[in-house]
C-alpha cells in the first residue's frame, strides 16, 4: 500500500529523493556488495566434506570466473559476450564433472509440470512477522532504488521519482504475488545488476522474456534439478566477478563526492559498523531481542537505519 506510485505525494516518491543523494546510494551498494562476500569465496572454496574440495572447487571456479572476465572484455554486441556467465558456468560445470563425482541422472526423471497452488502452507496473520518483515523489508527497497540510481546513470536515463515509485510497486506487487504462491520476495538482486554492466544487455524485452521463460520452466521439475546439479563452487566463482562489479560500481559513485568532514562520517560510521555486524558472536547475539538480532545481524538494515539518522542529524544541524 504503502509502494503505491501516487505522484508527487508518495511515500517511494520522498523516499527515493533521500535515497539517490549519491552517498547515501553509493554506501548502500558498498555495503551490499561487502556483505556479499559471504557468500563468494567461502562458497568457491566449498566445505571439507564437499566431493571437490578443495582443488577441484577452485579450478572449476576459476575456468568459470576466468571466461566471464575474457568474455565480457569483448567488444560490445559480441553474443558470447552478452552469454558470458552462462557460457562460463557451463564450462565450469564442465570440468567439475570431469574431476570429481557429478550426478545429473535425475534431471531426466518426472517430466511432469507442476501447477502452483495458492497458499501452500496456509494463510495466517503474526503481528509479530509483519513487523519483523516490514524492517527487513525496507532497507530492500532502499537497496533497489540505489540500483536503479546506478542503472539509470549506465544508460543516461533521466530518473523521475514517479518511474522509481513505478519500479518499486512493481517489486513489491511481484513479491506479494509470489507470496500467495508460497514464493520468496521479487526484489532487485545485485547479481542482475552486475550481470547488466558486463554483458551491456538492459533491454526490458529481454527482461520480460527471461521472466516468462523462467515461470514456465519453474514448473518442471527436471529443470529445477538441473539447476541443483550445478556446482555451486562454479556459481559462486561467477557471482564473485559480478559482486566485484557492484563493489567497483560503489567506488564510482562515491568518487564524485566532496569529502567534508561531514560526508566522512557519513560515510565511515554506518559503514564499519553495519560489516561489524557481520562478526557479532552468535552468543551475542541471541542475547539480545529478536527485531534487535535482526538488525545487528542485517548489514543492509543496520547501514540503512544510520544513514538515515545521520543523515537528518546533519541537516538539522545545518539549518
Amino acid at each position: 500500500m504503502l509502494a503505491i506510485p501516487a505522484r508527487r505525494f508518495g511515500p517511494v516518491t520522498y523516499l527515493a529523493k533521500f535515497v539517490r543523494d549519491p552517498i547515501i546510494c553509493g554506501v548502500l551498494i558498498l555495503i551490499l556488495a561487502t556483505q556479499l562476500t559471504s557468500t563468494a569465496l567461502p562458497n568457491w572454496l566449498g566445505a571439507p566434506n564437499s566431493p571437490g574440495f578443495p582443488w577441484v572447487n577452485v579450478l572449476a571456479g576459476a575456468v568459470a570466473a576466468a571466461l566471464v572476465i575474457a568474455l565480457t572484455l569483448l567488444p560490445k554486441g559480441t553474443l558470447l559476450r552478452r552469454g558470458a556467465v552462462l557460457a562460463a558456468v557451463i564450462a565450469g560445470t564442465v570440468v567439475y564433472a570431469l574431476l570429481a563425482p557429478t550426478n545429473f541422472a535425475a534431471v531426466g526423471e518426472n517430466l511432469g509440470f507442476t501447477v502452483p497452488k495458492p497458499f501452500p502452507f496456509g494463510f495466517a496473520v503474526n503481528g509479530e512477522l509483519v513487523l519483523v518483515f516490514f524492517i527487513t523489508l525496507f532497507p530492500a527497497v532502499a537497496e533497489s532504488i540505489a540500483t536503479y540510481d546506478i542503472v539509470a546513470g549506465w544508460g543516461g536515463q533521466e530518473l523521475s521519482g514517479q518511474r522509481v515509485a513505478q519500479g518499486v510497486f512493481g517489486e513489491v506487487l511481484g513479491s506479494t504475488v509470489r507470496a500467495v504462491f508460497g514464493g520468496m520476495s521479487t526484489l532487485a538482486y545485485p547479481d542482475n545488476i552486475g550481470l547488466l554492466r558486463v554483458t551491456k544487455v538492459g533491454s526490458r524485452y529481454v527482461t520480460l522474456a527471461t521472466g516468462i521463460i523462467l515461470l514456465v520452466l519453474g514448473g518442471l521439475g527436471p529443470f529445477d534439478r538441473l539447476l541443483q546439479a550445478i556446482p555451486l563452487p562454479v556459481l559462486a566463482a561467477a557471482g564473485t566477478v559480478l559482486f566485484g562489479v557492484l563493489f567497483a560500481s560503489a567506488i564510482d559513485v562515491l568518487s564524485g563526492v566532496h569529502w567534508s568532514r561531514d560526508n566522512l562520517m557519513l560515510v565511515g560510521f554506518p559503514f564499519i559498523t553495519a560489516i561489524g555486524g557481520l562478526f557479532v558472536p552468535a552468543a551475542t547475539l541471541k542475547a539480545m531481542p529478536p527485531v534487535v538480532q535482526l538488525v545487528l545481524g542485517q548489514p543492509l538494515i543496520l547501514g540503512t537505519v544510520l544513514l538515515v539518522v545521520l543523515k537528518l542529524a546533519f541537516g538539522l544541524r545545518r539549518s
